[in-house]
């Protein structure tokens, strides 16, 4: 899930939106996992991530679902972040498979 710009340092109307759908898609696909994108803006004291996180779990999303990358500061960096993020989980989970196959 990209994020987007604050307002006041919460939601805009635009990431207000996005979470809305991302909540409704998390009911209907209660196994997918998110991954929040978005550093901290110009004018925020908090990274857009961090507050997409909050709202999701306010939410009743479970943290289990969300990863979080908070970094990125434009929409290529959320992109190229992003990926990494998943890839970083996909290899820590082949891990984990690893340990418990042992």
């Amino acid at each position: 899930m990209i994020g987007c710009e604050l307002e006041n340092n919460a939601p805009s109307p635009t990431m207000l939106h996005r979470l809305k759908l991302a909540v409704k898609y998390a009911e209907e696909n209660p196994t997918t996992l998110f991954v929040l994108v978005g550093g901290r803006g110009r004018h925020s004291a908090s990274a857009e991530s961090s507050v997409m996180f909050q709202r999701l779990l306010w939410e009743g999303i479970s943290s289990d679902r969300l990863l979080m990358e908070f970094y990125s500061k434009n929409t290529e960096d959320k992109i190229r972040f992003g990926l990494n993020s998943i890839e970083k989980w996909i290899e820590e989970r082949y891990l984990e498979e690893e340990l418990v196959q042992e």
